[in-house]
């Protein structure tokens, strides 16, 4: 009798146990299915008895992002490429079933990732796809090849002229690594002048600004190319390939009148210099420039000096005579002043690190709030890092929304800034695959 009871109550603990484990069994099923839909609604069914499960809705958001970078649309791959590097040990798993694809550009897409992080077994699968007649498996592939190994540095060179702009860019990137060499130095520099792609040219300049002294004047040349985003980026090279002699060159621009070329030269100049040091008075002269260009009459140039002072690592040191400090009292007259919500966004956003001024900051994200735009939905954003329950309720209303960018923006807030994963489960469903991916990757690395 006693031995028949103790059975019946191992056999209900047992079935206790099964029913249990049965709905996240069940959520695990439909993953292993690869059916996103089908698990989100188990998942609700486990959260609806037990609660949230953090460790559950995880296996969810791998699969979303395992099968966005298995998909044929490059732009979403690469958005979900981006977020399994920043999942780090949590992507490991998807890694290893993509880099088992059957298709070669997934596959070399996971490797290169593995590879990056050190993984030297898939660096050697991943030079199995060079000669790949896949422009996009190609220019993985260019991820493992090692520019301080001659052979390597050959392959890179000649992959400077692929006919895919995709394998170019990569291989430029790679040649970052690269030691002052000449033959390469002169392929760096024609790629930046003469090739057809933006993306290239920078990738080249980049690349170029690591070769030395002797590529400063190649470089210079680059701030006369036609598109903004290549004489953007030849201001940040000439600053890292020589700094003293790029400071002359930047400090011309002061003297000109505010334009995007102009306030870029003044942030590096003023991020570099510290008064009374090396190069401390074009610093002051920088910092005032962007601080007169806050008021400017154009729109555009008052954010990207917005942007521009907020990146100042000086920005809220004490001043050495007065001990307050030096931009805080310019950007809160500015905050006061402005109307446009873009650029009042910004000067919130960047107040409200200080605590002086973090006040002020909140009352003025709170009033973008009311808006129906992207600022509205960016100060929610902000004010959700302090767990501000209005922020919190405007992205729950911005995660419905009928704008992608507004659902987009609201996923990445409620998983990355508001640390409430949970909260934005149901963008893993949404129609918009880039608002999945964005949802997916804050999920997964979340804490």
């Amino acid at each position: 009798m006693t031995r028949r009871v103790r059975g019946v109550g191992a056999a209900a603990v047992l079935g206790l146990c099964a029913c249990a484990s049965g709905p996240r069994a069940e959520v695990r099923a439909e993953v292993a299915e690869r059916d996103v839909a089908g698990a989100l609604v188990a998942y609700e069914r486990v959260r609806g008895s037990d609660g949230a499960d953090a460790a559950l809705l995880r296996d969810v958001a791998a699969l979303v992002l395992e099968e966005a970078v298995a998909g044929t649309d490059l732009a979403v791959r690469d958005a979900a490429l981006s977020q399994l590097r920043r999942g780090r040990e949590r992507s490991r798993a998807v890694l290893a079933r993509l880099a088992a694809h059957e298709d070669e550009a997934v596959r070399a897409a996971a490797l290169e990732l593995q590879a990056s992080a050190g993984d030297e077994l898939a660096r050697a699968q991943l030079r199995a796809s060079l000669d790949s007649t896949d422009q996009v498996a190609r220019a993985a592939a260019q991820g493992a090849l090692d520019p301080r190994v001659p052979a390597d540095l050959s392959a890179l060179h000649d992959a400077l002229v692929d006919p895919s702009a995709r394998v170019r860019r990569a291989a430029a990137l790679r040649l970052r690594l690269a030691e002052p060499f000449d033959d390469v130095r002169v392929a760096l520099e024609l790629a930046a002048r003469v090739d057809p792609s933006t993306t290239v040219r920078v990738a080249a300049l980049q690349a170029l600004a690591r070769q030395g002294a002797e590529a400063f004047h190649a470089l210079r040349d680059r701030l006369a190319d036609p598109e903004p985003g290549v004489r953007m980026a030849t201001l940040l090279a000439l600053h890292v390939c020589d700094p003293a002699q790029a400071r002359g060159v930047l400090s011309g621009f002061l003297a000109t009148p505010p334009s995007p070329d102009s306030l870029e030269a003044a942030r590096l100049l003023a991020a570099r210099g510290v008064e009374g040091g090396e190069g401390g008075v074009e610093a002051a002269r920088a910092a005032d420039y962007l601080l007169a260009a806050l008021s400017h009459e154009d729109e555009p140039l008052r954010s990207q000096a917005a942007v521009a002072v907020s990146s100042l690592p000086t920005l809220f040191t004490p001043h050495p005579v007065d001990g307050m400090p030096r931009f805080q009292a310019a950007l809160l007259a500015r905050l006061q002043q402005e109307t446009t919500r873009h650029t009042r966004l910004l000067l919130a956003q960047t107040l409200l690190r200080s605590s002086d001024t973090a006040p002020q900051a909140e009352v003025a994200l709170r009033e973008l709030l009311a808006g129906d735009d992207v600022p509205a939905v960016m100060a929610a954003t902000a004010l959700a890092r302090l767990g501000d329950a209005a922020a919190l309720a405007r992205l729950d209303v911005a995660l419905t929304d009928s704008r992608a960018t507004h659902r987009r923006i609201a996923a990445s807030a409620l998983t990355w800034d508001a640390g409430d994963p949970d909260r934005a489960r149901a963008a893993l469903g949404d129609e918009d695959a880039l608002v999945r991916v964005a949802v997916a990757g804050g999920i997964l690395s979340a804490h």
